[in-house]
């Protein structure tokens, strides 16, 4: 069985986590662009929070399946396990599609990887609206709903 071969990358010029979420410590919430963002990235890169610093989407992980027009303010959407669903995925296997640019899940390419990322897992689509919605193999949406209602 052969490794999976990660694709160095780095962010370049795509801020799209930088709009999309919330970050305490800079008293930035979520869904609005960050004080610090400028034309060439982040103003305070050198100083950024920790949260900035180690957040990875799945594009700058290096996931090769995903390709250079995937990058997430090219695609319009950033893929990774970053959920407020929390506890309720723990052990399942999942990806999170935020939608950083209105209407970006309905583009044809955006819609694909969603249909195939969900053929073997959970995926939260989280709209640019902040709706969420969940889509996947029919065993493991029924787990997630039994695991949400024990919960209430």
């Amino acid at each position: 069985m052969s490794e999976v071969q990660l694709v160095e990358r780095q962010c370049g010029q795509c801020q799209a986590c930088c709009r999309l979420f919330e970050i305490t410590e800079l008293d930035k919430p979520e869904r609005q662009t960050c004080a610090h963002q400028c034309k060439r990235g982040c103003a305070i890169y050198t100083e950024r929070p920790q949260r900035c610093a180690s957040y990875r989407c799945r594009w700058l992980a290096g996931d090769p399946s995903l390709e250079r027009r995937d990058r997430p303010d090219r695609l319009g959407v950033i893929f990774d396990k970053h959920s407020a669903l929390g506890e309720l995925l723990a052990d399942l296997d999942y990806v999170v599609a935020h939608e950083v640019q209105p209407g970006a899940f309905k583009t044809k390419r955006a819609a694909r990887w969603i249909k195939a990322l969900g053929q073997d897992r959970i995926v939260v689509q989280v709209s640019f609206s902040g709706k969420r919605r969940v889509t996947g193999p029919p065993a493991l949406v029924a787990e997630l709903d039994r695991r949400s209602a024990q919960e209430r």
